[in-house]
């Protein structure tokens, strides 16, 4: 039975049999071109000065990119529930499969979890988390006023998180997932 036009153009934005669709693709692409350019910002901001004007600009556009990521990540995981991908696993080994699915769920959940740590790690700071200078995500973590912002406990596990643990994880997972 010949497909029809309407069922041949959905298919191309759609997962199906044949692997990942364009939108899929295009949210792999862009969310691994954010990650290139938020690694570069992050690690640019730490050799700058504290306090200064541009480094704060650097991190506001550091950040920025963490919440965009975010919001890729739970939109991808959307798409993934409305059109699932089924690649073929007929040529794979079971344990190529498994890998292939516990490498996917760590990559979401360093995908989250990394900038979640960052939201953490600032707001700890007593800083605030903008989004392009279009808005301000509301403080949602309460401060101990007797501490000064460094020595706040959030800011302590939030830099814990975000500099020790994710990062590490987000580039061995980053590297896994390329190999």
């Amino acid at each position: 039975m010949p497909s029809t036009p309407d069922v041949d153009a959905r298919s191309h934005w759609t997962n199906g049999p044949g692997g990942y669709g364009a939108i899929s693709q295009i949210i792999h692409w862009l969310t691994a071109a954010l990650l290139v350019a938020i690694v570069a910002l992050g690690l640019y901001s730490s050799t700058l000065p504290r306090d200064t004007q541009w480094r704060d600009e650097i991190l506001l556009f550091h950040k920025s990119l963490g919440l965009l990521i975010i919001a890729l990540t739970l939109l991808r995981l959307a798409w993934a529930a409305y059109s699932p991908a089924k690649p073929s696993v007929a040529k794979l080994k079971r344990w190529e499969v498994i890998a292939a699915r516990v490498g996917h769920v760590l990559l979401y959940l360093i995908l989250l979890l990394m900038p979640l740590s960052g939201v953490i790690f600032s707001e700890g700071a007593g800083r605030e988390v903008g989004f392009f200078h279009i808005f301000t995500l509301p403080q949602f973590l309460p401060l101990d006023p007797a501490l000064l912002p460094r020595q706040q406990y959030y800011y302590k596990l939030g830099k814990f998180l975000h500099e020790n643990v994710f990062q590490w994880a987000l580039y061995a997972i980053f590297a896994a997932h390329i190999a």
